[in-house]
């Protein structure tokens, strides 16, 4: 530290003697700037001899962003980047409403990032612009043909499964393993020390770490909610990235043949594909943007699974009564947000509430089956037996079967005693490990895993009403694994998670990068006061990163180590030991035949499968009205998305329908046209039972040829779906 005074004192009187001299001032400036000093202060110090002073930092921050727009060309000319955008919208408390601008003070802006393309990507694997145009469902050439649809059944071969020696699916042995981790790290103390035995799960395809590199661009004044303001975008990230068509643009770097890949959300995706469809009378590939190839979010993707573990579990009011409900688990844990988490609980909250109910709930099935392997009443009484890890792993094998397996759930609802409470845990089991699956292959930057989730949510978003995710996840697959080049398509595989910090197991979605931009945009970065101005807001949200490295350069130089806007992780002995003795007591995991309960959870899985079956058959189920806004919401701090629909609800002879197996072999399938949401506990259905049953009788022997290959793949049932 000493020597860092020195360097200080000997700066300053430097810079006394020699304006010039002010490198370390001027980082000290561009430092105060970054984290929004007061006018006052910077001028002290400024008098002091430590800082510049503010009309030499205003000349700095324009000299970095003119440097800040070469570097974007420079990444983005390579032609070896891929771009993502998204809107954010920001409130200007300052602005008069004037007879020129008589508008409200909510500003719509629009912000991306230009991202190096890694792992060897070459200019060969991104050229095929013109091949896919050649065979893409809107050339105005292919319209006369008939275009099969992607088929959800050849999607399901992608990721072939094969047993172990315990007879678990690779899905099996993933929630395995989370029991196993989540006994070691919040179980007894005694279970610690295996830490090391845990590992990790097996990994199916792994991308390879490297730290990612962005170029944040400048803000847009762009409402990107409609297909021009998209229009408008990306024509503003291509000219800032220095590419484009020569004869509209003089000077650009021309795209050729190559394409340009690009990162946003669902509304993005739906408006980029309309605007696409709708320019493809144009003569040239650029008007036309031919070199566009969207990539999915993963980010809004995990919120989508949030908010349907949400709407199934939690949005029907009557689901909240059991003792053994996730609301009346909520409840325990989070008493005073339940009106909250009930109503619109937003991704964060409902994030958390998967997780630590989710851990609760599987310490407690510990505690039962170890109750009835070895007669032991706790998990503390069984740790001073002092069990071997073959003991934990032969017991988390056995807990597997019983309590996450992928039994249906209909062949327990088929029975004469039955549990509806204990059939309603089992299912909840199933989707939050399904989640914890998909949040552990993101993190780990596991892209095999990470697909191999992909058919499991479709059928849990078609059953619960979220359509256009369950639409749009099907012809992403599609398209990767069956319509694009292989160079394509490991660009696309390899480059669809980002790795900001280059550290194992800190991969995070190219959406969340920009909405973590986003944040530091409009609560860090964007001003205060009286200089929170959007033309400040456009023009900082370029230096996003410049002003990270400096406040990182400065915090570590002068062990400046308590400041940081990472929370500690939470301490969670005394609610997960609170939580397990309230499920204890309502006997959550203990079968007690002729328990009722007062909302019998629909399993959406299933149902997801019926109407996909239903729509290969030529059965189209009904519009979701309120699925226009699927995808399509602010993400604010708490990363909210929300979204409504109504879904689908089959029956047999006019009954509530349960997907039996004897009922699939029968072939008799109803109506499906909803005109309520079975969520909310209404299942009135319009029968078309004998239209539907003429079709369904034969589906099992039925037999599809899959688009682009030669061979016969028989149809499975739903059973055999979920199996």
């Amino acid at each position: 530290m000493l020597f860092k005074k020195s360097v200080v004192i000997a700066s300053m009187l430097a810079q006394s003697t020699n304006q010039r001299c002010n490198a370390f001032q001027s980082t000290v400036g561009v430092y105060l700037h970054a984290c929004r000093a007061s006018e006052s202060v910077v001028e002290l110090l400024s008098r002091i001899g430590v800082s510049i002073s503010r009309s030499a930092i205003d000349s700095s921050i324009i000299s970095l962003s003119n440097e800040s727009h070469i570097s974007m060309e420079r990444l983005g000319t390579t032609l070896r980047a891929g771009y993502a955008y998204d809107n954010f919208d920001q409130e200007d408390k300052h602005v008069v409403p004037t007879t020129e601008k008589p508008g409200g003070n909510l500003l719509h802006l629009t912000s991306g990032t230009i991202l190096r393309l890694d792992h060897d990507v070459t200019l060969d694997d991104l050229r095929c612009s013109n091949a896919l145009w050649e065979k893409s469902r809107v050339n105005p050439e292919n319209r006369g043909e008939t275009h099969a649809p992607a088929s959800w059944t050849d999607l399901m071969s992608i990721y072939p499964d094969e047993l172990d020696s315990s007879n678990l699916t690779r899905r099996n042995r993933f929630d395995r393993w989370k029991l196993i981790y989540d006994l070691v790290h919040h179980g007894p103390a005694y279970f610690h020390r295996f830490s090391t035995d845990l590992g990790e799960p097996e990994v199916v395809e792994q991308i390879p770490i490297v730290k990612s590199q962005q170029v944040p661009v400048e803000g847009m004044d762009i409402n990107q909610s409609t297909v021009q303001g998209n229009a408008d975008a990306l024509e503003a990230l291509f000219r800032q990235g220095g590419v484009g068509d020569v004869a509209e643009t003089p000077g650009v770097t021309p795209l050729g043949d190559h394409v340009v890949l690009v990162h946003g959300d669902l509304a993005t995706c739906e408006r980029v594909q309309s605007l696409q469809e709708s320019r493809s009378v144009e003569n040239t590939p650029w008007r036309r943007l031919q070199h566009v190839v969207f990539v999915l979010g993963l980010f809004h993707l995990k919120m989508a699974c949030a908010d349907a573990i949400w709407k199934i579990f939690i949005k029907p009011k009557s689901a909240h009564e059991d003792p053994t409900s996730l609301m009346s688990y909520v409840g325990e844990i989070r008493p005073k947000e339940t009106g909250k988490i009930g109503s619109k609980p937003g991704f964060r909250r409902m994030h958390e509430v998967i997780q630590h109910v989710g851990i609760a709930s599987r310490l407690d099935c510990w505690r039962v089956g170890v109750a009835q392997a070895c007669k032991i009443d706790s998990l503390e009484r069984w740790a001073a037996t002092e069990p071997s890890w073959d003991d934990i792993v032969s017991l988390a094998t056995q807990l597997v079967r019983t309590f996450v397996d992928d039994t249906s759930i209909s062949r327990l609802r088929s029975q004469a005693r039955r549990d509806q409470q204990w059939e309603n845990t089992l299912l909840r089991e199933k989707y939050f490990l399904l989640y914890e699956e998909l949040s552990y292959a993101m993190n780990a930057g596991d892209i095999g895993r990470v697909e191999a989730c992909f058919m499991p949510w479709v059928f849990i978003f078609r059953g619960c009403g979220k359509h256009k995710y369950a639409t749009q996840m099907i012809w992403f697959l599609h398209n990767v694994h069956r319509v694009y080049p292989p160079g394509l398509k490991r660009a696309i595989r390899m480059n669809i998670l980002c790795n900001p910090t280059g550290k194992k197991h800190h991969f995070r979605a190219i959406d969340w990068w920009v909405e973590h931009n986003n944040l530091y945009i409009k609560r860090i970065y964007g001003g205060a006061f009286s200089n929170r101005t959007k033309r400040r807001i456009l023009k900082q949200a370029a230096l996003v990163e410049v002003y990270k490295n400096i406040r990182i350069s400065f915090e570590e130089i002068f062990a400046l180590d308590h400041r940081t806007y990472k929370h500690a992780a939470p301490r969670l002995e005394r609610t997960l030991r609170k939580l397990c003795e309230y499920m204890k007591d309502a006997n959550a995991h203990v079968i007690m035949p002729n328990r009722s309960s007062s909302h019998v959870i629909p399993d959406a899985m299933e149902a997801g499968v019926i109407k996909l079956m239903a729509i290969s058959m030529g059965v189209d189920s009904p519009g979701d009205p309120d699925d226009a806004g699927d995808g399509d919401a602010e993400v604010n701090m708490v990363m909210d998305e929300g979204e409504e629909g109504v879904t689908v609800e089959v029956e047999e002879a006019g009954l509530p329908y349960n997907l039996s197996p004897e009922v699939l072999q029968r072939g008799q399938l109803a109506g499906l046209s909803a005109v309520d949401d079975p969520f909310e506990g209404a299942l009135a259905v319009e029968s078309k039972s004998r239209k539907i049953a003429s079709k369904a009788a034969g589906w099992h022997k039925s037999q599809q040829t899959v688009e682009g290959f030669g061979e016969q793949r028989a149809q499975p049932t739903a059973v055999d779906v979920l199996h």
